[in-house]
């Protein structure tokens, strides 16, 4: 005699499967084209090196300096790089043709890489505010 009532449909409430907020900037910087990621873990080299450049140089000067090894601290810096470089190559870059997964490890690299980048520019503008604009 009158109207039925609507049926109601029971919707299924799945739980939100959302990835973590790092693991998320993991994500989007793997998903970058190769040659970008391979920038991007060229730049985290190039801080590294500089940043450990001149605490060997002042080591090596103070405890180790003979003439005939003075390229040695070069060496160091330079192979240090290299590792960092081939870290982030395995981590962030992976072979042609093949997206690396996102590791914990991904993770640690990217931040710290961050972080490499942060503290050289930090230094940089100290050095040219304490050389240039004071001197």
């Amino acid at each position: 005699m009158g109207r039925k009532p609507k049926a109601r449909t029971v919707q299924a409430v799945s739980p939100s499967v959302d990835k973590p907020i790092p693991m998320d900037i993991l994500a989007q910087t793997l998903a970058l084209a190769r040659w970008q990621r391979l920038v991007l873990t060229a730049c985290f080299a190039i801080g590294a090196t500089l940043l450990v450049t001149p605490v060997i140089d002042n080591l090596y000067v103070a405890y180790f300096f003979h003439m005939d090894t003075r390229m040695i601290p070069t060496f160091i810096s330079t192979g240090l790089g290299v590792l960092v470089y081939g870290l982030g190559h395995w981590l962030l870059i992976g072979h042609v043709g093949e997206a690396p997964p996102p590791r914990r490890a991904a993770l640690w690299y990217l931040l710290a890489g961050c972080f490499v980048l942060a503290f050289a520019l930090v230094l940089v503008v100290i050095g040219v505010y304490t050389n240039v604009l004071r001197g």
